[in-house]
């Protein structure tokens, strides 16, 4: 599939150059024309782990629409003067799909293993909404053995929209495996922790984590440690790509 996507070459990856509203519009004509959008959102996490392992990044390479998510990159990119447009989420996209489903009549199938969001999320769907932008769920552990008969079941329900909420080993796995049956699908979306967040903008509810000074002092010593390496190798790759830099 080839689509006229503009993109910018940005610390060794080509990113989308699009904002919120033209990706919506791309999802309509690809409804409308019968192809398909794999969409991803990249951030300095995800290109250290595309370092560290290589043969791990190949579903975000041939992502047909890779977006910039979080401060470093965008920050990146106005050093190096590949301004990119506006900085989006997968939640806010999926907010604006569920949006789009319910006024255009396009049908969902919500997959991940987070029972709970996924569970609120689809009777929020069918409560607020109607039933018949509800295409399918499924939010059980997804093995090797229920993953084909899954991505049969998104096949014959008729989806437009697939929105996922996989960790990324997961999700590689799923996508590649399934890519045949899930050609039809039009517009692919997700990863793990999105739809919990999507339900919360849907519903204007805030998160109802219950606090925990432990988990918070764990969560926060990894987060400064992945926030000191992470930032180090992007201001490597940087200083590689300022070495190459003719400014315009």
């Amino acid at each position: 599939l080839k689509m006229n996507i503009p993109t910018v070459d940005l610390l060794g990856i080509s990113l989308a150059k699009i904002n919120l509203e033209n990706t919506l519009s791309m999802v309509d004509n690809a409804i409308q024309n019968g192809t398909q959008i794999r969409c991803n959102s990249i951030n300095a996490h995800k290109l250290v782990s595309m370092e560290k392992e290589p043969a791990g990044s190949d579903d975000l390479r041939s992502t047909h629409l890779l977006y910039a998510q979080g401060k470093a990159l965008f920050w990146a990119s106005k050093i190096l003067n590949k301004h990119l447009p506006e900085n989006f989420t997968n939640q806010e996209l999926m907010f604006h799909l569920v949006e789009r489903a319910r006024n255009k009549d396009y049908k969902i199938y919500f997959l991940g293993e987070n029972e709970k969001a996924i569970k609120r999320l689809t009777n929020l769907c069918e409560r607020e909404y109607h039933k018949d932008i509800v295409a399918g769920f499924y939010y059980d552990k997804l093995t090797e053995e229920i993953a084909a008969e899954i991505a049969l079941e998104v096949h014959l329900s008729g989806a437009n929209i697939l929105l996922l909420d996989l960790n990324e080993k997961n999700r590689n796995k799923f996508l590649k495996r399934n890519k045949n049956i899930l050609s039809e699908v039009n517009m692919i979306v997700g990863e793990y922790g999105d739809l919990e967040k999507a339900y919360n903008k849907l519903s204007g509810e805030p998160s109802n984590k219950q606090f925990s000074f432990k988990s918070w002092k764990t969560g926060l010593a990894k987060k400064c440690k992945s926030f000191i390496t992470e930032n180090i190798y992007m201001f490597k790759l940087l200083c590689k790509e300022l070495t190459h830099f003719k400014p315009t």
